[in-house]
């Protein structure tokens, strides 16, 4: 499903959120906009920021405040969002959510955690991947890439598929994985993949070890989502 990759990337921060809107399902909310500088929303959100370059205050800030314009989409009051002890936003309790960022465009998804165990949203700007890296992201069995075709990288598909499976998974069982612990087969055709989680040490969800998600590439981006329910 590749989508307005040639498009005017002014119009990505729409596309992407009506894609969003879209995919996702009821009971979860979604903002995207440009990276711009901001203030951090109190003072646990400066310290976690406090040493860090420019680019980077501009990205967590930006995260942040969309993260708490779609928090307000369900009812949400404000609430600080500071990363936790693996560097993940502490969302307010009975919400679950997710922040992807990627060039000059931020994402964050969340959604309810009576519904939802995990919600994950990868972002990447379209282009080639440095030469070595589909070693380490694709495993050897991942060779079934049935209708892709047009301006991909499907060494990058797999990675923006792969992240936003490790954000949505990681949240419930605290456990990290490997690239190889996962295996990705998509169907370029219909926009959706699923993730296998392979390595047997890992913790299953919910009874399941295989979960499927959306992705889509619109407007110089290609965007990856996976929603996992109770």
């Amino acid at each position: 499903m590749i989508g307005n990759v040639g498009s005017d990337k002014h119009d990505a921060p729409a596309d992407i959120a009506a894609w969003i809107a879209a995919a996702a399902p009821e009971g979860t909310a979604g903002a995207v906009d440009r990276i711009s500088p901001s203030a951090p929303f109190d003072a646990a959100e400066e310290a976690a920021i406090a040493r860090a370059v420019p680019r980077r205050r501009a990205e967590f800030a930006t995260g942040r405040r969309l993260a708490r314009e779609a928090l307000a989409r369900l009812g949400c009051l404000a609430a600080s969002l500071p990363p936790d002890s693996a560097g993940m936003p502490q969302w307010p309790t009975g919400f679950v959510g997710t922040i992807s960022h990627s060039g000059q465009l931020c994402v964050a998804v969340v959604g309810r955690a009576h519904n939802l165990l995990g919600i994950g949203i990868d972002l990447e700007e379209i282009g080639p991947m440095q030469p070595g890296l589909a070693s380490m992201i694709c495993r050897p069995d991942e060779n079934d890439m049935s209708g892709i075709c047009g301006p991909v990288d499907l060494t990058l598909l797999r990675f923006v598929a792969k992240e936003a499976f490790f954000k949505a998974y990681f949240p419930a069982t605290r456990a990290f994985l490997d690239f190889q612990d996962v295996r990705v087969a998509i169907d370029g055709a219909s926009g959706c993949f699923e993730a296998h989680l392979m390595e047997q040490s890992k913790p299953s969800l919910c009874g399941s070890r295989v979960f499927g998600g959306r992705f889509a590439m619109l407007i110089g981006y290609v965007v990856a989502g996976i929603w996992i329910g109770r």
